[in-house]
């Protein structure tokens, strides 16, 4: 019973001393995907965003198994021809991955099960020693070949313009069957109640269980000034999903204001020297137009310009936020500030300034002491310590209370009570 309680003493203290390590984890959202009444010979696709809450900036590794795994391919989800094998939640805020799954025009009709394999690339170390963490989020595909078309209209959009900027219709759809729909658009242009304007616009598809907004376009670069009627009509594969009108005013050219707003400046990651400083921008326009514009910024050390940084020219529309990545290089450890703003037309926003500071690129300083292979091997230690001072103890407790007698005829040594 005491070798127990000494067995069950190291376990939970080994426990405590790796609880760091395994405090932060991975996880993903959805952990089940289930898609029903898929159609064979046709493609779906799915999103799965992955979270790094480790605290060690490392891509998460992509595979898939199962039966339907071979149907299965990671890309990424704003290019979904282009394909990925790995993803990386940099700060822990996420990295989202898109799914698709090509779903073979022989497959029967029945359930098919397959699994999106995840697997944290563990960092590199000196000793060779690493532990990598994984998760797997089961797929079940209900493959049928009935044929489903459904769909939503939930609404239809449209702001004022000016001559020369084309006005814009939104229209956003669900996709409520299995199969991809290219909607038909017919915009119809009206001015004092006579059309002058038809447009029928079919090129972007609706894929099966997702909804996305339509944009569709009437040039107003000969537009006379004044108030008109729009009429969006939406054809969905042979259903109407019905006509919505709206009333909307073309401006003379140059009468509405362009405004841009430099929302926020934020790193994202870890700057190593050497290599790459990244910031994540936010502008935005409150406006009523388009708008073009460029970021342009300065890093600096101790007041002294290191380098300056100007992005390609963006377009922002109106009531939209653009979320817009920058990356300036490095050239050595240190505290730095990284200062921007936004020139639109003749007008520059209010710039912002981030201070942040370099350190070695991963590899180049090795502190694992408070890394979670630090506190794996600090666990390690912790066991061989306790066993190494049980050891002892029971060597004491022999000392004072009890003999060893050897059998002159066995290998081995008996313990017993002292006569």
């Amino acid at each position: 019973m005491k070798r127990l309680g000494l067995v069950g003493l190291v376990t939970a203290l080994l426990a405590v001393a790796m609880a760091p390590a395994l405090a932060a984890g991975v996880s993903a959202l959805p952990g089940v995907i289930n898609i029903d009444n898929a159609l064979r010979g046709s493609t779906v696709f799915r999103t799965v965003t992955f979270y790094n809450d480790t605290g060690v900036a490392a891509p998460f590794e992509l595979d898939f198994e199962g039966e339907a795994g071979a149907w299965m391919t990671a890309v990424d989800p704003e290019d979904r021809a282009t394909e990925i094998s790995e993803v990386l939640d940099e700060d822990g805020t996420g990295a989202a991955v898109g799914i698709r799954i090509d779903i073979p025009e022989s497959t029967e009709n029945r359930a098919y099960q397959g699994v999106l394999r995840a697997r944290l690339a563990p960092p590199d170390t000196e000793d060779g020693l690493s532990v990598g963490l994984g998760l797997k989020i089961p797929f079940t595909i209900d493959v049928t070949g009935d044929q489903i078309i459904a769909a939503t209209l939930h609404g239809v959009s449209l702001r004022d313009t000016e001559v020369g900027v084309p006005a814009r219709v939104h229209a956003v759809i669900e996709n409520e069957g299995n199969t991809q729909v290219i909607p038909e658009f017919t915009l119809v242009i009206s001015k004092d109640g006579s059309p002058i304007s038809t447009t029928t616009t079919a090129s972007v598809p609706s894929l099966p269980g997702e909804e996305a907004t339509f944009e569709i376009r009437w040039d107003t670069s000969n537009a006379e000034p004044g108030a008109y009627t729009a009429s969006l009509s939406t054809n969905f594969s042979g259903i109407d999903l019905g006509t919505e009108e709206l009333e909307f005013t073309v401006h003379p050219a140059g009468s509405l204001d362009q405004v841009l707003a430099f929302v926020s400046l934020e790193p994202s990651g870890e700057a190593h020297a050497g290599g790459l400083a990244g910031f994540a921008a936010t502008i935005q326009n409150p406006g009523q137009v388009d708008v073009l514009g460029t970021v342009v910024g300065e890093l600096t050390q101790d007041g002294v310009t290191v380098s300056t940084y100007e992005s390609q020219q963006f377009l922002v529309q109106p009531d939209a936020a653009l979320p817009l990545p920058i990356n300036i290089e490095i050239p050595q450890e240190g505290d730095y500030e990284f200062t921007a703003l936004v020139r639109y037309g003749d007008t520059e926003t209010d710039s912002l300034t981030v201070a942040f500071t370099a350190v070695a690129a991963p590899g180049v300083a090795d502190d694992s002491s408070g890394s979670p292979l630090g506190m794996i091997a600090f666990g390690i230690a912790v066991l061989a310590l306790l066993g190494l001072g049980g050891w002892f103890a029971i060597r004491k407790r022999n000392g004072n209370g009890a003999t060893a007698a050897t059998d002159p005829d066995k290998e081995s040594v008996t313990v017993g009570p002292r006569e």
